[in-house]
């Protein structure tokens, strides 16, 4: 696909989509940060279509507060952690719609 986008955002997808021995060193995470309306969530989604045109599986949170609100929660003893058992399910129904082809 085409797309016109500034010379960082292109960096840093590039950089994120290289084979492993082209990335650069000590890139492991990556903070995306800016003001409203920078292009931060199209950096993110750009990103994400990329990723799975090259064959990824991606698990794409577009908004993260679904994972917090509603559904019921269950406190585990054996790890201390509180799970949604709902929303996990919802989540992991995404992905796989997304990557039937892959993971089915």
């Amino acid at each position: 696909p085409h797309i016109l986008c500034r010379h960082e955002m292109r960096s840093f997808i590039e950089n994120i989509l290289a084979p492993e021995g082209e990335k650069d060193e000590g890139e492991k995470k990556h903070l995306v940060d800016g003001s409203k309306g920078t292009g931060k969530s199209v950096l993110l989604t750009l990103l994400v279509v990329l990723a799975r045109m090259k064959g990824w599986i991606v698990v794409y949170l577009p908004s993260c507060s679904k994972l917090t609100s509603g559904g019921c929660y269950k406190y585990d003893e054996t790890s201390n952690l509180w799970d949604n058992y709902d929303r996990a399910g919802e989540t992991l129904a995404h992905m796989r719609q997304a990557h039937k082809n892959q993971i089915d």
